[in-house]
């Protein structure tokens, strides 16, 4: 009968590598990062102005060789009550954010910018950061790596109102 729901959550993934090592990306526990994750997407979807808050809900990271790759699933809190109608519509409109931003590289500048200002690591681990960051800007335009069918980053959104659906990758 009730078609309100205050569970409704949007949960997203973001996939990426940086040059980085993990040890540096978990300077001081790992809070600095998180907070440039959170505050990144946050600024470069425009969250708030979409009437969501972003909480970081599971970060793995996972160093290779000379590179260490980053998953963010993070979810998007509604700063206010919304139906599901209304959950589906936001849902599609964030979708459609997210994978603007991470084509056209608003994501990893914004990520950049945030972690400039972050002062939770020493500035040595700030700047490569925020180079890393910068780099892959730059990177974007070339797609040449062994990754190309599903891409170096991977976005998705997900209305989910009290079930646990799962999805793989899919957007949309």
């Amino acid at each position: 009968d009730n078609d309100k729901s205050s569970s409704t959550t949007l949960s997203g993934e973001l996939k990426f590598s940086l040059g980085v090592s993990r040890s540096d990306l978990e300077y001081g526990r790992g809070r600095a990062f998180r907070r440039v994750l959170r505050d990144g997407i946050n600024l470069s979807i425009n969250a708030r102005e979409m009437g969501f808050d972003v909480h970081i809900a599971k970060l793995v990271i996972e160093e290779g060789d000379q590179i260490t790759d980053v998953t963010v699933q993070f979810q998007l809190h509604p700063l206010k009550e919304m139906d599901m109608s209304e959950a589906k519509r936001v849902a599609k409109e964030v979708n459609g954010a997210l994978a603007s931003v991470m084509d056209d590289g608003k994501m990893a500048m914004t990520l950049a910018s945030v972690a400039r200002k972050q002062r939770g690591w020493p500035a040595r681990i700030r700047n490569r950061i925020v180079d890393e960051f910068l780099f892959e800007t730059t990177d974007d335009d070339d797609d040449d790596d062994e990754n190309d069918e599903e891409g170096e980053e991977e976005k998705d959104y997900d209305a989910d109102a009290n079930d646990e659906a799962e999805t793989n990758g899919d957007i949309g």
